[in-house]
């Protein structure tokens, strides 16, 4: 099938009988691209739809990038239209944090990506930081605090873990009011890459990490940092 657009407008598809657009990034329509939309037409509103974060991009983000929401380790399809996503796509904030409360509670937090994989992680992180930032728009740094804690918890080796990603992180902490915290964090990432020990995704990352920490060093007048880094 040729791409294009797709108008959906039916009273049994979850859409509050609003239209909602299915763009196909590609020149062709395949069946990654068929098999959600098939969810969608028989859903009718029975129950909500969801889709891991490990499905592939142009299965249902760029279609419908504007739609989709994180609730825990999952992507919601947010279908009555009457929702705001906020920073990383964060719907609703309070479902999140309880979800990730409940999730640290039950699980060993030793354990928790010990024996997972580098994929795994990066939902991970993704999603905790992505509702640390939409906390702190919304005023509550208390509750930021608690999710970027979270980060910390069950990581397989805290500081071989901490490479370029966690730039923003230090960014976030300094934000909330936690300099102390900040500071620390950058100067292990820092130490990482001087020690050669940073993950090795993010090894060629070195330069890029090195002048963001410089900006939020320089902002937040972290003097450690900022030494180091000279």
């Amino acid at each position: 099938m040729p791409g294009g657009t797709v108008y959906i407008l039916q009273p049994n598809v979850p859409t509050g009988g609003k239209t909602l657009e299915w763009l196909i990034p590609n020149s062709y329509t395949g069946l990654n691209h068929l098999a959600p939309l098939d969810i969608l037409m028989a859903n009718e509103k029975r129950r909500p739809i969801y889709y891991a974060m490990t499905t592939s991009p142009d299965t249902y983000v760029i279609s419908w990038n504007t739609s989709v929401a994180t609730e825990g380790v999952a992507e919601r399809l947010m279908t009555d239209m009457k929702w705001s996503a906020g920073p990383y796509g964060i719907a609703d904030t309070e479902v999140n944090l309880a979800f990730w409360r409940k999730k640290m509670r039950l699980e060993n937090k030793d354990k928790l990506l010990g024996s997972e994989s580098e994929i795994m992680y990066n939902i991970h992180f993704r999603s905790l930081y992505g509702l640390a930032v939409a906390l702190e728009s919304k005023g509550d740094t208390v509750a930021a605090l608690e999710v970027l804690s979270m980060l910390d918890q069950g990581l397989p080796d805290e500081q071989s873990s901490r490479g370029y990603t966690w730039f923003q992180v230090v960014n976030l902490l300094a934000k909330c009011g936690n300099l102390e915290q900040a500071e620390k964090i950058g100067l292990q990432i820092i130490g990482n890459y001087d020690r050669k020990t940073a993950r090795k995704s993010d090894a060629g990352m070195e330069s890029s990490a090195r002048i963001q920490l410089k900006i939020v060093a320089e902002q937040y007048k972290l003097e450690k940092l900022k030494q180091k880094l000279r």
